[in-house]
């Protein structure tokens, strides 16, 4: 946290609490022991009060709101997970080279024609993700490796929630969504596919059943 701009008093408190938080993680991860655990998430769950207290804590941002669009403008979306179904299925199947050549499809579904569109909430809906998904898809394209393009290709599963979210995609057959708690150093990450058998894009044949979450 760039603390630069607190007062000196404020810098003082927000040292000790930091210096107290990190303290926890470190000895956190070395405990093997479910007593010990608990005592230090107790320990840690106070002083994240004792943060909240002080400072405040930003509030989750409200979810985003369902925009009513035209079954036309619905179908080209639909063109997106069109193309992002083959690159889920490669990267389950650990095809780097496959999953990169996807991404030609991807680009291509991606132009949207968006001139319909004349609600100013409608159009400043899409502007933003229309902004968020050509920097996914720049991202994707300079992958050098699967690991990089799994990375990348949970930021398109997340910009695909948000497009199924606010406007639809309208009747495209079966949608799983899944996730994965372990994928990406341990952050989680969500992904969608068409089967109702697990196919985990973020490891492949390592552990391609893996999923604590699926939603149909």
């Amino acid at each position: 946290v760039d603390a630069s701009t607190l007062s000196s008093d404020a810098l003082n408190v927000w040292n000790d609490l930091s210096m107290l938080l990190v303290n926890y993680v470190v000895e956190g991860r070395s405990l093997d022991q479910m007593t010990e655990a608990n005592r230090v998430y107790t320990l840690l769950t106070h002083h994240v009060q004792r943060l909240s207290t002080v400072f405040g804590l930003e509030e989750e941002p409200p979810e985003p709101q369902r925009i009513e669009v035209t079954p036309e403008f619905q179908k080209q979306l639909a063109g997106l997970w069109t193309a992002y179904l083959p690159i889920q299925k490669a990267l389950a199947a650990d095809d780097f080279d496959k999953a990169r050549q996807g991404l030609a499809d991807l680009e291509s579904a991606a132009a949207v024609d968006d001139s319909a569109l004349s609600a100013a909430q409608t159009r400043v809906a899409w502007t933003k993700e229309r902004a968020n998904l050509d920097k996914v898809l720049r991202e994707m394209q300079q992958a050098g490796d699967i690991q990089s393009l799994r990375a990348t290709f949970a930021q398109l599963s997340d910009e695909l929630g948000a497009l199924i979210t606010v406007f639809g995609l309208g009747d495209v057959g079966p949608m799983y969504r899944l996730h994965c708690s372990m994928a990406i150093d341990g952050r989680g990450a969500i992904w969608f596919q068409e089967e109702e058998e697990t196919a985990n894009p973020y490891y492949g044949e390592a552990m391609l059943g893996c999923a604590d979450d699926v939603e149909l």
